[in-house]
């Protein structure tokens, strides 16, 4: 694997995302529009750097529509070209999107395993130069997915329960930096995918400076992280999230956050490995949340719910939830967010985050003066048009 430091001559394919304390910059203010900028184009510098700069790349990306969108991005500011593979259920509008950034969109299968089946065992088969960009299963990928967790908004919901904002990550955990030729060489010389997801310490820094902002001249600031509460659909960025905590030794801890993974119904495949005690495969995804959609989550997605099983809290709502959230997003912050963004953030203000707090805690004081994040991971297959409709639709 290449490096991901900053000796690289290369453009970042995303920005340094502001960490805002109340009116909110997510991940719906990355360059594709969601979180998947981050972790796709940092899979995309690393080919290159591993690759060498002179060795023609064609990379293939098989998607629902967002990590498509990221890989498209990332190619176009690499100036690498790139094709992406989406099932027939992908918008015309995400599909425009691609091509604006001069990728080749292919259309196939009902949904993204039948895509990601054509991607392998056809496109990417036929291509000597080709190069494969999973949406979610990779380390690289999920390496970078914690500072999405880490740096993403701190909702104004959270103020309709009185909540204090707090440091995410404790003043006394101490995070060690792998970045540069430290982190290509660990890439090189260990096989173990824990290892390799270990890229993710490479945000801390980043994460950390601007958390060093907010703490100042705000005592209220410093507390310790409760709740994270994130969306899951292949499952990368739970995997981040938890790879995160784990190198900060935060799930060891006497008080380890509560991880909530929202799925919708229809697209639950984490929900429906958990309950049947082994890593299982939806006959196919019946939501809106068409970014959710993968039938089988990520392996390693379903180890970590597993391992961490009192810690993390498998959530399913239906679309009409989702559709809610939406609505909130747009309402009071003024940003459009797909349904599979909706259905984490609507558990901010339908008890769902302070019923698990509760839970875990045995007693009644639930949301009340934790500090939760819930990660905004944005989305761009939506408008104005399409929340109305879901709107009408669902009658919310």
């Amino acid at each position: 694997m290449g490096s991901l430091g900053s000796d690289t001559e290369l453009p970042r394919p995303w920005i340094r995302t502001p960490l805002v304390r109340s009116a909110a910059l997510s991940r719906a203010a990355e360059p594709s529009g969601s979180f998947k900028s981050r972790g796709v184009g940092a899979l995309l510098l690393s080919s290159i750097a591993a690759h060498g700069p002179s060795k023609p790349i064609h990379f293939y990306c098989s998607s629902g529509g967002n990590a498509g969108l990221a890989c498209a991005h990332a190619a176009y500011s690499l100036r690498r070209p790139c094709t992406i593979v989406v099932p027939k259920s992908t918008s015309q509008m995400m599909i425009a999107k691609i091509k604006l950034l001069e990728a080749e969109v292919v259309q196939v299968g009902e949904h993204w395993s039948e895509a990601d089946g054509h991607l392998r065992n056809v496109l990417l088969k036929a291509d000597p130069n080709g190069v494969y960009v999973p949406p979610f299963d990779h380390p690289d990928i999920v390496s970078l997915a914690v500072f999405i967790a880490c740096s993403g908004l701190f909702p104004d919901v959270l103020l309709l329960f009185v909540v204090l904002f707090g440091s995410l990550i404790t003043s006394e955990v101490k995070i060690s930096s792998i970045t540069g030729n430290a982190l290509t060489q660990v890439y090189k010389t260990n096989t173990n995918p824990t290892i390799q997801w270990r890229g993710n310490s490479t945000m801390i820094p980043e994460i950390l400076e601007q958390l060093q902002d907010h703490r100042t001249g705000n005592p209220s600031f410093t507390g310790s992280l409760d709740a994270i509460v994130c969306s899951v659909g292949g499952g990368g960025l739970l995997c981040g999230i938890m790879q995160g905590l784990e190198e900060a030794s935060l799930l060891s801890s006497p008080c380890p956050p509560q991880i909530l993974a929202l799925e919708t119904t229809g697209a639950s495949s984490l929900a429906l490995s958990l309950t049947a005690n082994q890593l299982s495969t939806l006959p196919a995804i019946t939501s809106i949340a068409t970014s959710l959609g993968a039938t089988t989550v990520a392996k390693r997605a379903y180890e970590y719910a597993t391992q961490y099983r009192e810690h993390v809290h498998s959530i399913v709502l239906d679309d009409a939830e989702a559709v809610r959230g939406m609505l909130w997003m747009a309402d009071e912050e003024r940003i459009l967010v797909e349904a599979a963004c909706g259905v984490s953030v609507v558990v901010g203000f339908n008890g769902g985050v302070g019923d698990v707090l509760k839970k875990v805690e045995g007693g009644e004081k639930g949301i009340e003066g934790k500090n939760v994040v819930i990660v905004v991971c944005g989305g761009s297959n939506v408008t104005l048009g399409v929340l109305a409709e879901y709107r009408e639709r669902f009658g919310v």
